[in-house]
């Protein structure tokens, strides 16, 4: 593994990180997310975080979980991290295989990674499943939107970033 690549990637993945962040706030916005109240941000990711460090790694919800010191700032480093992660991880696979990278291999891999929030994440919340206790906000819809936009910041700044 060349570490400029994992590097560059890890950049492209921040970058692409705040492209599904600003496409979420639109998506809240034009109401994409159902009717609920809302259960996701970054202030639930830093107290998840938060908690898992204390020991405590799910809730029966974590809405009831009292908040904790710092929790937006941790949320915002720790949801950034990982994207920058996962931008890495793209790259680091493209170049194992030989690959560019495209729009469709960015996209899917942006659909790809709603399996963490899916299938970890939501039910270490107290939401179930694909977030099918959260009461009115459609978890499993929203999180598809928000990683597809991923997807596609992935693939725009990989365009502009990547090593040929």
């Amino acid at each position: 593994m060349n570490p400029q690549v994992f590097l560059i990637g890890a950049f492209i993945g921040i970058l692409a990180t705040l492209v599904m962040d600003l496409s979420s706030i639109i998506g809240l916005r034009l109401g994409f997310a159902g009717k609920g109240p809302r259960r996701t941000g970054f202030h639930l990711i830093g107290r998840w975080f938060l908690y898992l460090l204390r020991g405590k790694g799910s809730h029966s919800s974590i809405l009831d979980s009292p908040s904790l010191d710092n929790e937006v700032l941790v949320g915002s480093v720790v949801h950034y991290c990982i994207g920058g992660f996962l931008g890495a991880v793209y790259l680091v696979i493209l170049q194992t295989l030989g690959a560019l990278p495209t729009l469709l291999s960015a996209v899917g891999f942006g659909i790809a990674t709603t399996v963490f929030p899916w299938f970890y994440l939501y039910p270490s919340w107290g939401y179930g499943w694909l977030g099918g206790n959260a009461n009115g906000f459609r978890m499993t819809y929203f999180s598809l939107y928000n990683h597809t936009f991923f997807g596609l910041g992935i693939a725009l700044w990989a365009s502009l970033l990547s090593p040929q």
